[in-house]
């Protein structure tokens, strides 16, 4: 199950980012 929490981990960021663009986005 590494690959599962990995991929885990690759949503999070995934996440993260994106909600830094949607900021982006909003100024």
């Amino acid at each position: 199950m590494e690959n599962n929490a990995s991929n885990v981990e690759i949503v999070r960021t995934n996440k993260k980012k994106l909600r830094d663009v949607e900021e982006d986005l909003e100024t």
